[in-house]
């Protein structure tokens, strides 16, 4: 949803709703140059059972920079000459 009083637009990623074995994901999104600017990320994991997700985590632990999801999810900003801006997260 969009914050008014931050001017912060935030989105939900829904990554494997189906609940299959996933290893070494990685999900692209292009935030181009439309003066949206990339603050943080952060995520929560859970289980699919009955067509219901029960989320494991309480809290919404925020997600470090860096391309090396061995120990959690990890994230990656690149910008090109353009000024298009692509965010990569990867998960383990």
């Amino acid at each position: 949803g969009y914050d008014e009083s931050k001017h912060q637009q935030t989105w939900k990623f829904t990554i494997n709703q189906a609940g299959q074995p996933l290893n070494n994901v990685s999900i692209t999104d292009e935030l181009g140059t439309y003066g949206q600017k990339f603050v943080s990320l952060k995520y929560r994991t859970g289980t699919l059972t009955d067509g219901v997700v029960n989320f494991t985590d309480p809290t919404t632990p925020t997600v470090p920079a860096g391309t090396d999801a061995s120990s959690g999810p990890a994230y990656h900003l690149d910008t090109d000459a353009s000024g298009n801006e692509t965010l990569t997260i990867y998960l383990p």
